[in-house]
């Protein structure tokens, strides 16, 4: 039968299937419908012509080299090879009469498309074999309308970094922010560094691994709650970072969407070891911290003999510090994949990567490193038509912290129990179903588990006692040194937490026409989250009875189901991206009803009349204030939301090296659920020390526990809760770029962006920030003195700003990367700084009257400049053999030079208007990191790398404070007249441990791989 016949009936049949196919696909859509679910695949496509008359080829075989993965040409001579996973392969076409035409070096990157045309010779006696062709990677990746950045695991390799999400910090549009967040009483955080995408939080920012979302709902503080982002070098096949514009396949993030995709099993045995020293040593400027010639304390306490005053240097303090210095990090990487078994005639492979650190604390802490020990694992199996893959990962993070206040404080100088350690444990299993139809269509099934348990608690170092004079906050100073602002004794934490989901996503991707790519999907997830404890207890014990502060400790399982439909459509002069995502939120848990009583732990039943002893339990039995109160208060269902988002992209190649591209998006996220449904009981501390004083005489004397009243003036009570609904947070975003390269020696990159952002739920600040005052039905009045704290919707911001990256390509020996980004973020106040409730349950709304509450001032992560330009070199590989070729074969540099804007702060002079604020910048910060390579091949494919890393090569003093900008009122003036940086708190002693970041510090590493 003549071929071209055969197609021409072939097309007959399809556009009737295709007809067909357009009536079922409302069925298909919900059958199959969205995700969340991240592609993490490529698309290749292109045209076969006959190379002698142009004319289209039907019926070539195109072939994904040692795979079963291909396709064939249709009528048109076009071809499509959905479902490829990112990385590089070899591309066969053969057919019947035609030379074999093989395309190496073709580069897949997930969700985009790789063209790769070809043109056939027929077969003749005096020519036969085959033609073999090196692909051209695409400069300008003409179906991009978002910004994203990708990055292979070689990129990241050779940057002069220690970890490999820093590797992603240095991008375009994101930025690391070294400045701890700082915690305290209705604080943000715990001491943990951030970082942030176009000046949205790191809690708008989603993280995935190989299609999994591996984030918890909370916000959480101490590194604990968020996405997993602790990436093991070695698994990296992958990493796509999107910082704009991303599809509506994407919910839950405002900001951005890091994608990461692991190896798999290759058909050999691979393997490498990868092992990192880093030397020890004072790794802060300034003073060491139990430096006798410089330390205050120690000078005061010595006496005229020159020894210290037993009296006060104590073998109690003695234990205390550990010299921080001599203590070295330790950080190891290894993998190993390959072939495993054989199933029916399938390869099953597998891969296995591993990580080990131990991380030295800059500062004491009660732990002397961080460390992280974790174990990614996949199998895999592919045949023609399907393929599944089960991947799972452990990781266990041992942290410690500084008691509520996070960074490190003269408090904890001499008392190492005064923090808590800090265990999480992330793990994920997930399993993956791909079945390909035909070559036009496929769709995916993906049942994964993401849980994370958060532990905290005492140290070993951690005492239990109680100073004879705390100070007037409550803080527990060495008896007879209250002047010296060390403690002796602090409170205890602890906490179990975990959080987690089991999810069921699906889509269906159908190549229904050559222009258009059509996905579709669903996503269901049964969300838990569990308070399992959560106690804050005196310092002088332990006892879970004891307690001072006290969580819920409930369970509850909040559901999320999201359907989303998008087209791609590629035409020679325009690509769109078009889509519509449809996201519902259930918290699935009763919550409290909105009461006007100004203290939730209240029994407003409870009769005085009936209460003859004052115990403040009447005769009914009914306590005037308890936790048990708290629990029989109504609770009605939490609100549910519905979000609607649409997404539009568009790009539009000028030339070939030439492209502008847009993009328009509504994207949505829910607070996180410790701000939705937040809750704090506080119980005053000499109220707990008479109940246990109660209980240990009850038992003495044989007879049940008293109860013990609570002070009216300072009642136990709820400290915390959310009273009204938190909204969605929405934002509008959009950006335009143009991307240009120029005749092969760089190319640049241009994007303008805008980000709108509404119904946020700002941080509190303080202590008394965000109230909510009650009635009183004791004395029949609006409580005067008491209230607690609640976080409430409504507020705004927005972020703008330019990017400009520039990508030299005039050789492979000499690469230099430049980006540079000019933004700026704000936010703003539209909700109440309190609330307060009458005896009807009217509600008066009072505003905020400081001026950085009332206009929109700069975020934390808002740096006006930010420049980053890495140079790498590598020697050129040459045939000749020389002395010179001989040593520096396989050596490459790589240097890093980073600048961002300071952070701002507030100095008011006379003449300054009084809406002035954030009118002072810090200095901008320079840093310079190197990195030498040297590569010894053994032989075959067996290689050893030797490296040196310096951070910081300069040794920069990078200002990071200017002094005691609490209790020294002369600080900020000192340094905006005079320059001056204090390294003294008010009452003189050192903090010049604090003034700047971190110092020079130098890794050696070693890698062996084959």
């Amino acid at each position: 039968m003549d071929l071209r016949k055969f197609y021409k009936l072939k097309k007959t049949y399809r556009s009737a299937y295709y007809s067909v196919s357009i009536r079922l696909l409302p069925i298909l859509f919900l059958l199959y419908s969205i995700n969340i679910l991240a592609s993490v695949t490529g698309k290749i496509q292109g045209t076969v012509l006959d190379k002698n008359t142009g004319e289209k080829l039907p019926g070539v075989n195109v072939t994904i080299v040692g795979t079963t993965t291909g396709s064939a040409t249709n009528f048109d001579g076009e071809y499509f090879i959905l479902q490829v996973q990112p990385g590089e392969y070899t591309l066969k076409f053969s057919m019947i009469g035609y030379r074999d035409y093989i395309v190496q070096n073709v580069r897949v990157r997930s969700e985009l498309t790789t063209r790769i045309d070809a043109e056939l010779e027929e077969t003749t006696l005096e020519i036969g074999g085959e033609v073999v062709v090196v692909a051209q990677r695409p400069v300008i990746q003409k179906d991009v309308t978002a910004s994203i950045q990708f990055l292979g695991a070689e990129e990241i390799i050779r940057l002069p970094l220690t970890d490999a999400k820093e590797g992603l910090f240095v991008q375009a549009g994101v930025f690391f922010d070294p400045i701890p967040v700082v915690g305290g009483l209705g604080s943000a955080g715990r001491g943990e560094t951030r970082y942030s995408i176009r000046g949205g939080s790191q809690d708008e920012i989603k993280w995935y691994f190989d299609g999994v979302r591996t984030s918890s709902l909370v916000n959480g503080r101490a590194d604990w709650g968020g996405s997993f982002t602790n990436l093991n070098m070695n698994s990296i096949q992958e990493v796509q970072i999107m910082t704009g514009g991303f599809t509506s396949e994407y919910g839950e993030a405002q900001s951005g969407v890091v994608s990461v995709i692991t190896k798999e099993g290759s058909d050999n045995i691979k393997a490498s070891v990868d092992y990192i020293y880093g030397f020890p040593g004072q790794h802060h400027f300034g003073n060491y911290l139990y430096d006798p010639a410089t330390q205050k304390e120690f000078i005061d306490n010595t006496l005229e003999d020159g020894t210290l005053d037993t009296a006060w240097w104590t073998p109690y303090r003695t234990e205390q510090i550990y010299d921080y210095r001599r203590i070295p990090d330790h950080t190891l990487y290894a993998s190993l994949g390959g072939p495993l078994f054989t199933l029916n005639d399938v390869p099953v492979k597998f891969f296995l990567s591993t990580q080990f650190k131990r991380i030295t604390y800059t500062l004491p802490r009660p732990r002397p490193s961080r460390n992280t020990e974790n174990l990614f694992f996949n199998l895999s199996t592919r045949q023609q038509d399907v393929r599944f893959r089960l991947n799972g990962t452990y990781n266990h993070d041992a942290h410690s912290t500084l008691q509520e206040n996070g960074d490190f404080t003269s408090q904890a100088k001499y008392y190492r129990g005064w923090g808590s350690l800090i265990d999480t444990y992330n793990w994920s299993l997930s399993g993956l179903f791909t079945h390909v139809v035909n070559n036009d269509l496929f769709y995916e099934i993906k049942l994964s588990t993401y849980n994370v348990e958060f532990q905290e608690g005492a140290s070993e170092y951690t005492e239990l006692g109680r100073s004879a004079n705390p100070t007037l906050f409550g803080f527990m100073r060495y008896d007879g040194y209250e002047n010296e602002p060390f403690d002796q004794y602090a409170p205890v934490i602890k906490n179990n937490i975990t959080s987690g989901d089991i999810s069921l996503v699906g889509n269906l991707n159908w190549q229904f026409t050559s222009n258009n790519l059509l996905k579709s999907g669903f996503e269901f997830r049964y969300n838990t989250f569990s308070e399992n404890e959560s106690f804050r207890f005196p310092s002088f014990t332990d006892n879970q009875e004891d307690w001072i502060n006290k969580g819920l400790n409930e369970s509850y399982h909040p559901l999320q189901f999201a359907v989303y439909i998008q087209d791609k459509m590629e035409f020679e002069s325009m690509i769109l991206n078009i889509g519509l995502r449809y996201d519902y939120f259930d918290p699935n848990r009763m919550w409290f009803e909105r009461t006007n009583y100004f203290n939730l732990a209240i029994d407003p039943l409870y009769d005085v009349s009936k209460d003859p002893d004052l115990d403040q339990v009447d005769s009914l039995g009914r306590v005037k204030y308890s936790y048990e109160n708290v629990l029989d208060k109504k609770r009605i269902p939490a609100q549910t939301y519905s979000m609607l988002s649409p997404r539009f992209g568009v790009s539009f190649p000028i030339t070939e090296n030439s492209l502008l591209h847009f993009n328009y998006g509504h994207y949505y996220q829910m607070p996180p659920l410790d701000q939705m449904f937040e809750f704090l009981y506080f119980r005053p501390v000499n109220l707990v020390e008479k109940i246990i004083a109660e209980r240990n005489l009850a038992a003495q004397e044989g007879r049940e526990p008293n109860h013990i009243p609570s002070n009216d003036g300072d009642p136990e009570r709820v400290v915390a809760q959310t009273v009204e609904p938190l909204k969605p947070q929405k934002t509008i975003m959009f950006e335009a770029g143009i991307k240009h390269n120029f005749n092969d020696i760089a190319v640049l990159d241009v994007t303008a962006f805008y980000k709108d952002v509404f119904d946020q739920t700002d941080e509190r600040v303080g202590l008394f920030d965000r109230s909510v005052k009650g009635y009183d039905p004791y004395r029949d009045q609006i409580s005067p003195n008491q209230s607690y704290a609640a976080y409430f919707p409504g507020d705004y911001g927005d972020s703008r700003g330019f990017e400009i990256s520039l990508r030299s390509l005039f050789s492979r020996y000499i690469n230099i990367d430049i980006n540079y980004s000019f933004s700026k973020s704000t936010k703003g106040r539209a909700s109440p700084k309190r609330i307060t409730f009458d005896e009807n349950g009217n509600a008066t709304y009072e505003w905020d009257t400081e001026v950085n509450k009332r206009i929109p001032t700069e975020t934390n992560f808002s740096r006006p400049h930010i420049l980053r330009a890495n140079l790498f070199l590598s020697y050129p590989d040459y045939e000749e053999s020389s002395i010179i070729n001989s040593i520096m074969s396989g050596t490459s540099i790589s240097l890093l030079y980073r600048y961002v804007s300071g952070q701002t702060f507030t100095y008011l002079q006379p003449e300054d208007p009084p809406d002035t604020y954030d009118n002072y910048r810090y200095p901008a910060n320079h840093n310079m990191d190197l990195k030498i390579d040297k590569l010894f091949r053994i032989s075959g494919t067996h290689e050893l790398t030797a490296y040196l890393q310096i951070t910081n090569v300069f040794n920069t003093q990078n200002l990071r404070s200017y002094g005691d900008v609490v209790f020294d009122a002369n600080s900020t003036k000192d340094y905006v007249e005079t320059g001056k940086v204090s390294t003294v708190d008010a009452s003189g002693y050192d903090i010049s441990w604090q003034n700047y970041y971190d110092a020079r510090r130098f890794f050696l590493g070693i890698k062996y791989s084959f």
